[in-house]
């Protein structure tokens, strides 16, 4: 009975490690490099469609289900509109817009599924607000032979600004003011004698 007993528990703990390595190991997979390289493909469409200002292609490389958040937070889903949020974007704020994308990290979510970094630089843009640097969070689903786009979030990320001598700029865009500074204290007077308070500095009147 007390063998049976071990041999169980030593079957146990077989199959718990197992499990625990076979979990590790779904845990650490990575994207394939044939997915890597279809998703850096995804990447550079939507690149290219954006500084073609093509609401249409864009609209087309989302799901059914897809969502899109612009980088003012604005979110559409659907195919439909995400090509009128494009076509509004286009029109405003993104008038002669042009976007250098560039893929950071990829990670996969399963099979079908994956989530991707990006790094964005936006110039030319008519309204001054809407150019610089961001970052973007994208989930991508394989739908039959190719990846679309099941969710774009879009932040913009300006650098912070340095006052002179490292002051740093106020929220207003001017620099901070310096706090007040004590006065020097005069160091007192070693030949006073003891007991005795030494006397105020005498006021500029008395001096005169």
């Amino acid at each position: 009975m007390m063998k049976q007993a071990m041999g169980l528990c030593a079957a146990l703990l077989v199959c718990t490690a197992g499990a625990a390595t076979a979990r590790e190991s779904k845990q650490a997979k990575s994207v394939s490099q044939k997915d890597r390289t279809e998703l850096e493909a995804l990447a550079q469409k939507y690149q290219r469609a954006f500084n073609q200002a093509d609401a249409d292609a864009l609209a087309k490389l989302y799901t059914a289900d897809g969502s899109r958040m612009d980088a003012m937070g604005d979110v559409a889903r659907g195919p439909a509109a995400i090509r009128s949020q494009f076509q509004q974007n286009f029109q405003d704020m993104l008038r002669g817009a042009q976007v250098n994308l560039t893929v950071t990290d990829i990670l996969p979510i399963d099979d079908r599924a994956a989530m991707i970094d990006c790094r964005f630089q936006v110039t030319g843009a008519q309204q001054a607000h809407a150019n610089g640097p961001g970052r973007a969070v994208v989930i991508a689903r394989r739908e039959g032979n190719e990846w679309k786009l099941v969710s774009t979030r879009a932040f913009m990320t300006p650098p912070m600004q340095q006052g002179v001598g490292g002051a740093g700029t106020n929220d207003m865009g001017g620099a901070r003011d310096e706090e007040p500074r004590e006065p020097l204290r005069q160091p007192p007077d070693m030949n006073q004698p003891r007991g005795t308070m030494p006397e105020p500095p005498s006021s500029p009147q008395q001096r005169q």
